[in-house]
């Protein structure tokens, strides 16, 4: 697990990422079910990976998975309809590692615009997402049905 303890890059164990296969349902649901207050159930998530038009990634760290990303795309425009990491992975740039390698993904593809969804009040992933060039669009007040937060809808060109 990541100990960031100190600021050097040798305690952070090396984070390998790969499309997610189906035999890695049952961990991406445990991370799904930890992060969120209304995670998705496993059928969506097994439906994720059949889509001809998601792209499903996982980040691997000691032979775990620690994170992963799901967006669907269509054309000039993706959409980020899912991003994860472990409550005992968080904060050692996991999250960030596979929000990059999906928009590198997307820019290979010629997908020219970003989108997603995040909960007003989840500061990290504002954060995170403001540091890679996502800007807000609008504000969706109650958004959240089970809690009535707010959503943020923010985006990012791809030149």
């Amino acid at each position: 697990m990541c100990q960031k303890q100190a600021k050097v890059a040798s305690v952070f164990p090396a984070i390998q990422l790969k499309e997610m296969s189906p035999e890695e349902i049952e961990q991406v649901y445990l991370i799904e079910s930890l992060s969120f207050s209304a995670p998705w159930a496993r059928e969506s998530l097994e439906n994720a990976i059949d889509n001809p038009f998601a792209i499903n990634l996982v980040a691997i760290v000691e032979n775990e998975i620690r994170g992963f990303v799901m967006a669907i795309f269509r054309q000039e425009a993706m959409h980020i309809i899912n991003l994860a990491v472990h409550p005992k992975a968080r904060r050692c740039s996991i999250g960030r590692n596979l929000l990059k390698e999906l928009l590198i993904w997307a820019q290979q593809k010629k997908v020219l615009w970003a989108f997603l969804e995040v909960r007003s009040q989840n500061f990290s992933a504002i954060s995170l997402y403001e540091r890679e060039g996502f800007l807000l669009i609008e504000r969706i007040p109650a958004y959240y049905a089970n809690d009535g937060d707010d959503g943020l809808i923010m985006a990012k060109f791809l030149s």
